[in-house]
């Protein structure tokens, strides 16, 4: 865990902010964020507590709300505005508490606060872009769905894969039988006729 200056977790100042919130204290707050602001000079602290201190004054401004209407002297109408205004600051208090419960666990480990909506606020304040998460990459090997043809183009860069067959195996050679030929048998001996001498 990153130290300040003094020698204090930077962790630590934002999760007394936080629990600051839940105590309604947003004079301390104020402390707190200029010390992170203007002594410890940390970008991530900074953002924290001023998170921590938007927070503080959105409940603060509720609050505030329900004790005005509250004091109005109008017969039945300040009865029930103030019972409204109690009603919503209420939630508003509910809400930071919850909020600040989740943020405290957050920054514990140094991560950032994302209170809804004042996240935003405290980069824009510090002339920042919030950064976008970053989107899962999908595991090697995934191949997106085929779209039929006629209906959809693929997406830039995309090349189809040619189908992976397994080899085949040419058919097996018939069995070679020998030629046969046929010899014309042997022509029997001839023999010269015999002279016969009785014929003479």
């Amino acid at each position: 865990m990153r130290k300040g200056k003094v020698g204090i977790v930077l962790a630590y100042y934002a999760v007394i902010a936080f629990v600051l919130v839940v105590l309604q204290q947003p004079v301390l707050i104020a402390l707190l964020a200029a010390i992170a602001i203007f002594f410890e000079k940390d970008e991530w602290l900074s953002r924290q507590t001023v998170q921590a201190l938007l927070l503080s004054i959105v409940v603060g401004c509720f609050s505030t709300l329900e004790s005005v209407f509250g004091n109005l002297y109008i017969w039945v109408l300040g009865d029930v505005l103030a019972g409204i205004f109690g009603f919503i600051s209420w939630l508003v208090y509910i809400a930071a508490i919850v909020f600040s419960i989740i943020a405290i666990t957050r920054v514990y480990k140094e991560n950032e606060a994302n209170v809804p909506f004042l996240s935003e606020l405290s980069y824009k304040i510090f002339g920042q872009i919030k950064p976008r998460p970053v989107p899962p990459v999908p595991p090697q090997g995934y191949q997106p769905p085929q779209a039929p043809q006629g209906y959809a183009v693929p997406p830039q860069g995309y090349q189809p894969q040619p189908p992976q067959y397994a080899p085949v195996a040419p058919p097996p050679a018939a069995p070679v039988q020998p030629e046969l030929t046929l010899d014309p048998p042997p022509a029997p001996p001839v023999t010269p006729p015999a002279e016969n001498s009785d014929n003479q």
